[in-house]
């Protein structure tokens, strides 16, 4: 048999168990990558990100429309936009759109 120290050790041990777990499932479900499952590294105006949310690549988005102006056919607005849109399952100019339109509204 074993003792109440015992079993309640292995309930500790079993809770952080499902605690790693847990927040693993959360940090997976938050990531984002290229469409091909590589990171997401954007490289341009003299260096190099790496973006590891989908809330980080809106963001990124949206600040890109709002203070440098690029075009929609930049490569670094067409990578971004291409894996917000494989992760939420929309089209890449939907992506855009939206982060125009986020750019819009913080002025």
């Amino acid at each position: 048999m074993t003792s109440r120290a015992e079993a309640a050790a292995r309930k500790k041990r079993q809770d952080r168990e499902l605690e790693k777990v847990a927040r693993a499932a959360s940090k997976a479900a938050n990531a984002i990558a290229n469409p091909d499952g590589t990171p997401l590294r954007i490289t341009g105006r003299g260096r190099t990100e790496t973006i590891e949310t989908t809330h980080a690549a809106r963001i990124w988005l949206a600040d890109a429309f709002e203070s440098w102006r690029p075009t929609p056919d930049d490569s670094a607005i067409q990578q971004v936009a291409a894996a917000i849109a494989h992760k939420e399952g929309k089209t890449p100019e939907d992506a855009i759109e939206e982060a125009k339109t986020r750019a819009r509204r913080r002025k």
